[in-house]
């Protein structure tokens, strides 16, 4: 949903993934259907190309008095997520980006072990029914993942804090969920994966500076923070200094260099 909000930098980084090689893009979107075109035109100008974009269609909801569909999350983008997965190459990875304001962490992680079969048929409906999804959301979730292939494609879950909320609350979903307060440390978390390189973080960290007043300190913060977490990033600091330094001419944009090495 980042794309669809305009989230500093993760057009930048979105842009970079999809330049590494084959890969697909499904965005999914808790924005209504009647904003298609909006959102289309949108992303177009961010030079974001997509293979699925997802709405929610509330006015569908509305009609059939499925009230409680209209503000769930989990009936609305785990079938989207188990269907886009049996359209998807058994062998594909996937990196899964959210907020915190749709309970996606939790969302992402449940499709993460349904798909790599770490959860049994009973937990998943007492889950679904949990959250109160509806009949024939469940019984389209089963039916979309028992045909699926066994697999453990989902390498990360980023978390943007759009509402700020504390990275610690997050650590009972274990490493593979991220929160980011910005889309500079999921480039430099993407980057320690080796998913992205260098130049291509410089690039999300160029964005950041140009478009949403970043700085040295703040780029520096964020940098840290990834450390006092514990994320293996240390050792990719030399690399963006010389990237920094290269023929990218990025320096010139985030000046001082040696503040920033």
């Amino acid at each position: 949903d980042g794309l669809a909000r305009t989230v500093p930098g993760a057009a930048a980084l979105i842009r970079e993934l999809r330049a590494t090689g084959d890969s697909r893009l499904c965005i999914v979107s808790g924005s209504p259907t009647q904003m298609r075109t909006v959102l289309s035109e949108k992303l177009k100008l961010d030079g974001v190309e997509f293979d699925e974009l997802v709405l929610k269609d509330n006015l569908r909801n509305l009609v059939r008095g499925r009230f409680k569909a209209m503000r769930g999350q989990v009936g609305y983008k785990l079938p989207v997520l188990l269907e886009s997965r049996a359209r998807a190459p058994i062998e594909a990875e996937e990196v899964l980006f959210g907020d915190d304001a749709e309970a996606d962490a939790f969302i992402y992680s449940l499709y993460a072990d349904m798909v790599a079969r770490r959860v049994s048929e009973p937990v998943v409906y007492r889950v679904l029914e949990a959250a109160e999804v509806y009949s024939d959301d469940i019984e389209r979730v089963m039916k979309v993942w028992k045909a699926l292939p066994q697999a453990d494609p989902v390498r990360r879950i980023f978390i943007n804090l759009d509402r700020l909320t504390p990275p610690a609350a997050f650590a009972h979903y274990g490493p593979r969920v991220v929160p980011i307060f910005n889309y500079f440390q999921a480039a430099l978390v993407l980057m320690g994966d080796k998913h992205v390189t260098a130049p291509q973080v410089l690039k999300v960290m160029v964005e950041l500076v140009q478009t949403a007043g970043y700085n040295l300190l703040t780029l520096s913060n964020s940098f840290q923070d990834l450390l006092r977490r514990g994320f293996p990033i240390a050792d990719i600091a030399q690399s963006l200094s010389e990237a920094l330094q290269g023929p990218a001419a990025m320096a010139q944009v985030v000046r001082p260099v040696p503040d920033i090495i």
